[in-house]
């Protein structure tokens, strides 16, 4: 399943009513309403991860609750697992305390129960659907009526923001993986809503396989900066430089190589892209994160068999 929904290019006057009546109403099945009138910009995707399915949505401030009879018409027994990534979440449940999750601060939300999901602005979000029976072997209560709440505690909010974050990237994901992926995630779920022993034990491999992710991201949105070190990545990433070591040893590349490797990647497609053929060879190595154009372009030529500039001359 990949499937996107958007009102660009609608009439103003009927964004918000598509949007209400089948994003929310059909899609989503929940009530949306807003306290304004006017052009509404929404749009959304839903794709599937194995078992699970991952929405993104991106829209204007407005307001869904899902009600007595939208839980009615749900066929599906699942959660969900829901990440602001711009813009504040208020949930108020019909029945506890209401509560703010600001961006990468994930949630959990139990379609179960009737709830009101508040955003006061424009905002973006990663949403994991996640089949009951996939997480409930391995949970302490599995039939137990779990209430909407923030994951932040227990040390594993951090790391379920990361991956949520990294599944909502189209393509991050090889399809040879996704049954693995899916299954480290829920068994992370089943620790973050209390785990049974087989949990316990899964869960020690989800969290390994998180980190992983995480660390993978890391170097994703870091591996253009110069003088990036496995311990600046450890340190803020919250574990010792040894662990890091370790997670990156399953993979077949240490930390150092998997970096390299990136920035080698992005010279190569920039070098092949005609739009960057006024910047010098060295520009974008500097750029990539390279600090040594020697080393880079030996660093190059192994990898490639070419040269950086026969590289760039072999496009044309």
């Amino acid at each position: 399943m990949d499937v996107s929904y958007s009102t660009r290019g609608m009439a103003a006057r009927d964004q918000f009513a598509y949007w209400r009546e089948w994003v929310c109403g059909s899609i989503t099945q929940l009530t949306a309403d807003r306290d304004t009138q006017g052009p509404f910009h929404g749009e959304i995707r839903v794709r599937s991860l194995d078992t699970l399915k991952i929405v993104t949505a991106r829209a204007d401030a407005h307001r869904r609750t899902r009600t007595a009879a939208d839980i009615a018409r749900r066929s599906e027994d699942g959660f969900f697992v829901y990440l602001p990534l711009s813009g504040a979440l208020r949930v108020e449940p019909a029945r506890g305390e209401s509560f703010v999750a600001p961006p990468g601060t994930p949630c959990f939300l139990n379609p179960c129960q009737s709830a009101a999901l508040v955003l006061n602005e424009a905002h973006t979000h990663v949403a994991l659907s996640i089949p009951r029976a996939d997480v409930a072997s391995m949970m302490a209560h599995p039939d137990g009526h779990f209430g909407h709440r923030t994951l932040a505690g227990g040390g594993l909010g951090p790391l379920l923001a990361s991956y949520i974050g990294g599944l909502g990237d189209p393509g991050a994901v090889a399809a040879h993986l996704e049954a693995a992926v899916a299954a480290n995630f829920c068994s992370l779920l089943a620790l973050a809503l209390g785990a049974n022993d087989e949990g316990r034990e899964r869960g020690r491999d989800g969290v390994a396989a998180a980190r992983l992710q995480a660390a993978l991201r890391w170097i994703e949105l870091n591996f253009a900066e110069t003088g990036v070190a496995p311990a600046q990545a450890a340190a803020q990433l919250g574990i010792s430089a040894r662990y890091l070591h370790k997670l990156f040893e399953t993979t077949g590349l240490s930390f150092s190589e998997t970096l390299a490797r990136r920035r080698l990647q992005a010279c190569r497609g920039a070098l092949l892209d005609p739009a960057l053929d006024r910047r010098s060879i060295a520009e974008i190595a500097l750029s990539c994160g390279f600090g040594d154009i020697s080393h880079f372009n030996r660093s190059f030529r192994a990898a490639y068999g070419l040269t950086p500039r026969e590289a760039r001359l072999a496009r044309h």
